[in-house]
């Protein structure tokens, strides 16, 4: 069994992780002109969001060596990467690809198979261990540390 069927619910399912991988490779925009993302909540519900981003910054930190080991992604889940991958192709001059949830950066290299140009590529993750290795593994490639829901694109 690989790690995605045997992970404890706390962490996702792989239909989270289907879900994320979907998400996170379809969010393209200009360069410099990613539009301004608003989160309009209850004071509550922002205290909740940031206790929720610790514990997922700290589970993720702590599990950051496996997640840049090969075992991380099972050979049956790479044909999805691909296609993921080759949806996300940068038809215009000047765009960026946005990788919310970066992590060590799993989809870069599908990505660059594709024909994306690293250096075209922001990652965005709350994991500064995942980051670690994304950063190390593609030095090309912007990444940020920080929620994307409070991601400024024109950094």
């Amino acid at each position: 069994m690989s790690y995605w069927e045997t992970t404890p619910p706390h962490i996702c399912t792989m239909a989270q992780v289907r879900r994320a991988l979907a998400t996170c490779a379809v969010l393209t925009a200009a360069r410099n002109s990613l539009p301004q993302i608003q989160v309009f909540a209850a004071p509550r519900m922002e205290s909740k969001l940031a206790e929720h981003n610790q514990y997922q910054a700290k589970t993720f930190d702590e599990k950051s060596d496996f997640f840049a080991s090969e075992k991380a992604t099972p050979a049956s889940v790479e044909p999805k990467l691909r296609r993921i991958a080759c949806s996300c192709r940068l038809e215009t001059p000047g765009t960026t690809l946005l990788d919310v949830g970066t992590g060590t950066g799993a989809l870069l290299p599908f990505f660059q198979e594709a024909g994306v140009d690293l250096a075209q590529v922001v990652g965005v993750d709350l994991s500064a261990g995942m980051l670690g290795f994304a950063k190390e593994r593609f030095p090309e490639t912007t990444f940020v540390q920080e929620d994307v829901l409070q991601f400024q694109g024109a950094r």
